[in-house]
């Protein structure tokens, strides 16, 4: 086996460079950064983490647009005859309209 011999003082700027260099020649990596010590480099861009808020939001969306599939194929949504003239009810019916259509429109 060849093996390279470098001072200690050395290691992390030649650790740099031989991550770049294999980067550049088209290895991947999983690690997306240049390695060593202070002064770190990013070799790619970085997707920031998905957290719990990010998987809630997905997660109406889902919902929204599953709820409004089966109401379109199968069910008939109004608002009740004895409240048909009442605004706060037409307003609900209005929001709860929009919330299907959040999940339609991503």
């Amino acid at each position: 086996m060849n093996f390279m011999h470098f001072p200690k003082e050395e290691l992390d700027e030649m650790e740099r460079y031989y991550i770049t260099l294999y980067a550049k020649n088209g290895y991947q990596s999983r690690n997306k950064d240049t390695g060593g010590g202070a002064g770190k480099q990013e070799l790619g861009e970085r997707k920031p983490p998905r957290g719990y808020y990010d998987g809630v939001v997905q997660g109406k969306k889902m919902l929204a647009k599953e709820l409004s599939h089966i109401m379109d194929k199968h069910l008939i949504v109004e608002i009740k005859p004895e409240k048909a003239g009442n605004k706060v009810s037409q307003k609900m019916f209005e929001k709860f309209k929009g919330l299907l259509e959040e999940g339609v429109d991503s």
